[in-house]
């Protein structure tokens, strides 16, 4: 199975146009999450390929760098 994942599945999901990735990022970043941590070294590539792909679409960081992360008045 980590084969066909690997050879096939994985590098096609690669190849994806930018649009479709977003169109189906909701069924596709849950199965990469969970391939994460799979024994195969190979679907573990791919899967980080994809999650470095993934993440700026997911979390778009802009000229500014993330925002502060600042607490309410009177939290600690």
């Amino acid at each position: 199975m980590a084969t066909a994942v690997a050879e096939f599945i994985l590098p096609d999901l690669e190849e994806l146009p930018t649009p479709t990735l977003l169109r189906y990022l909701p069924q596709i970043l849950p199965v990469l999450a969970r391939l994460v941590t799979v024994p195969s070294p190979e679907v573990r590539r791919h899967v980080q390929t994809m999650l470095l792909r993934v993440c700026p679409l997911v979390a778009p960081r802009g000229p500014e760098g993330p925002p502060e992360i600042r607490p309410n008045k009177g939290e600690v």
